[in-house]
């Protein structure tokens, strides 16, 4: 830490004097360094998409999933710290299914993620909380339509078409902002999610690390119930995935042939 935040870092409940809370900022740069997360919406429901790194070749892929469903019409991606993580996909459910309780229908989805980010928030108001080091996108079919919410570590939280948080988060941003997802199903939508999580990766510095992709969805095809995609589409989407990055790899080394060439 630099020498302006000296002193200032001891508690999430002090501010530096330019007006920073440091220890909010921290908890944000954990997500920052952790896998890409993925969300958006089409014209027939909402996928999820998460870059999970595999940090041992022992480990058993389906221990601590980051895309879970919250409620039935209803589910969340989270990246950052992992028990973190867990924390808030446990505290999103008894949100989902206390609205349930209470009012007798199925929560909306900006509902949930509004509660989840009142949550978040109250850890960073006070000296002996941390503020939590993870990020979720809440992401369902409610009688709105589909809908996708990020909840930030500051306790913000937006409605979104599509974003990406994590460490792939920017060029992430900028494959989406190039997608028409007024015009795709979600089976389309999975493919091109785990293009844009293979080509994050691929950009970022831990590129030699081998990852799994989780995806889930809640659309027509799943009966507007939040589950991970079936095993079929997942697996096709990989390939072509896989097929994209390596068409652009040879292009490139095409490129430098030539360049050597000349």
């Amino acid at each position: 830490m630099s020498a302006s935040g000296s002193g200032y870092d001891l508690s999430a409940g002090t501010y530096s004097r330019e007006g920073r809370v440091y220890q909010i900022e921290y908890a944000a740069k954990a997500v920052e360094n952790a896998g890409t997360a993925l969300g958006a919406r089409c014209k027939d429901g909402v996928v999820l998409a998460v870059e999970r790194l595999v940090v041992s070749p022992l480990l058993e892929l389906d221990s601590n999933r980051q895309v879970r469903p919250l409620d039935r019409h209803l589910g969340v991606a989270t990246t950052g710290l992992v028990p973190d993580a867990r924390q808030l996909t446990r505290r999103a459910r008894v949100e989902a299914h206390d609205y349930r309780k209470v009012y007798g229908s199925p929560a909306p989805v900006h509902v949930v993620a509004q509660r989840l980010a009142g949550i978040t928030h109250n850890y960073t108001l006070h000296s002996y909380m941390r503020p939590w080091g993870a990020a979720a996108l809440v992401a369902g079919v409610d009688a709105d339509g589909p809908a996708l919410w990020l909840v930030e570590t500051t306790g913000d939280a937006h409605g979104y078409y599509a974003t990406a948080v994590g460490k792939g988060a920017r060029p992430a941003k900028s494959e989406l902002e190039r997608l028409s997802f007024d015009d795709m199903t979600c089976e389309q939508l999975v493919t091109e999610l785990t293009r844009v999580l293979y080509l994050a990766h691929d950009d970022a510095k831990d590129q030699e690390k081998p990852f799994t992709v989780e995806l889930g969805w809640c659309c027509a095809a799943s009966n507007n119930k939040f589950v991970a995609v079936p095993a079929a589409v997942r697996t096709a989407a990989i390939e072509a995935a896989e097929a994209v990055l390596k068409a652009r790899d040879e292009g490139s080394d095409s490129d430098d042939d030539d360049l050597d060439a000349d």
